[in-house]
């Protein structure tokens, strides 16, 4: 079978795999998925012989969900096609659609309203090494080391494949039409996705690691190097100076439209200006930091280990509190209380943005990943170890 007809016939098994609901495992290589699955409730108190169950005690003894507890409610449950023994690697929220790509390099778009399987597509098995997901329009961009792939939203088909011309080392960051890059000799990739050539490309002092981000127009990266840049997205140039901290990063930068902020393995929390590249202050610790950071409007908030959670204020640096049992990323906001996820130890916590007081920890069993499509009250969309998608939807105050 040539590759245009497997393709497509991997698109139409998709799409019939949605449509049919549950199937079982197909002949021994995918874990197929099955439909959708609605919210269900606790099972009811079984109801004493002769005599039916009480659906008022029924739901009076129902105990609250972990989620619940957090202030979400269950929308629906999803089960992605996966390769075989494989683990969801990339979670992606883009707008109408949930993207799943699963460590065999198999690669589902699912309804974001409903859990359903809109298509899943083979992007080539487990040995390829792909660094992350975009969607531009009605494209999704999955990128591997060294290939781009541009796929119909609606149906999966292939409608791109593009040559690299250094091998990727982080997700692809779209501006326009350029999917830029951090490579892993040094590069940063501009990548011109129009005529699928190589556009720019800047060499950095050693392997880039952390995601490029947009910030202010600019894509800004730091390389293991310590080298920090604001580039031009069309041209590769450097509008301002660059500067170096010392050493690289183990997260990626957060920004917003006026400084670079970072969390670095030499210790210290720095900012950055967008508009000349100029150091606006750096706060040190007692330790290297690991964690992703997360900016919102004013305050970024870094777990430092030792200190637990600690909110900074952004134009400043200034530290505004710190949560000494909070750990982890804050990922959003719930209800007026910031949400963190610490993955290592599966633990969501509710914090309090005003004095960083501790209001809740909840263990979440099972989930391996988690991800808030909007900061403010957005959908809580889980993967869990056995393959699930799950998206939860704020509960009405």
């Amino acid at each position: 079978m040539s590759n245009g007809k497997a393709w497509r016939a991997m698109i139409t098994l998709g799409v019939l795999a949605s449509a049919m609901g549950a199937l079982g495992p197909a002949a021994g290589c995918k874990k197929q998925a099955s439909g959708p699955a609605s919210a269900a409730a606790e099972p009811a108190p079984a109801a004493e012989s002769g005599k039916p169950a009480d659906p008022v005690r029924a739901a009076k003894d129902r105990q609250p969900t972990a989620f619940e507890k957090l202030g979400y409610k269950l929308s629906w449950i999803g089960v992605p096609t996966m390769e075989a023994g494989s683990r969801i690697k990339f979670l992606d929220a883009f707008g109408d659609i949930v993207a799943v790509h699963d460590t065999g390099n198999t690669v589902s778009v699912m309804e974001a309203t409903t859990g359903a399987n809109r298509w899943s597509v083979d992007m080539g098995g487990s040995l390829a090494k792909y660094v992350g997901n975009a969607r531009q329009g009605d494209v999704l961009i999955v990128a591997s080391e060294t290939d781009l792939s541009r796929l119909d939203v609606r149906t999966g088909e292939l409608k791109a494949r593009q040559r690299l011309a250094h091998l990727a080392n982080t997700r692809p960051l779209i501006v326009d039409n350029v999917a830029v890059f951090g490579c892993t000799a040094g590069e940063i990739l501009g990548h011109n996705m129009l005529n699928g050539f190589h556009l720019w490309s800047y060499r950095m002092e050693g392997t880039v690691r952390a995601n490029p981000v947009l910030c202010g127009g600019a894509v800004a990266a730091v390389s293991e190097g310590g080298e920090i840049v604001f580039l031009d997205p069309a041209t590769g140039t450097i509008p301002v100076r660059r500067q170096t901290i010392f050493g690289g990063i183990d997260n990626s930068p957060v920004t917003n439209d006026m400084a670079l902020f970072i969390a670095a393995r030499d210790q210290s929390v720095w900012a950055f200006s967008r508009s000349d590249g100029r150091q606006m202050w750096r706060v040190r610790t007692d330790t290297r930091l690991t964690a992703q950071p997360a900016l919102d409007k004013d305050h970024l908030y870094v777990t430092v280990p030792g200190e637990g959670l600690v909110c900074f204020e952004a134009p400043t640096g200034k530290r505004l509190w710190n949560s000494p049992k909070a750990a982890g990323t804050v990922v959003g906001v719930r209800a007026g209380r910031l949400l963190a996820w610490d993955a290592p130890s599966g633990s969501a916590m509710l914090i309090d943005p005003a004095k960083g007081d501790l209001i809740d920890t909840q263990r979440l069993e099972g989930v391996a990943r988690l991800l808030i499509d909007g900061f403010t009250d957005g959908s809580l969309y889980v993967a869990l170890d056995n393959g699930e998608v799950r998206k939860y939807i704020p509960e009405r105050q």
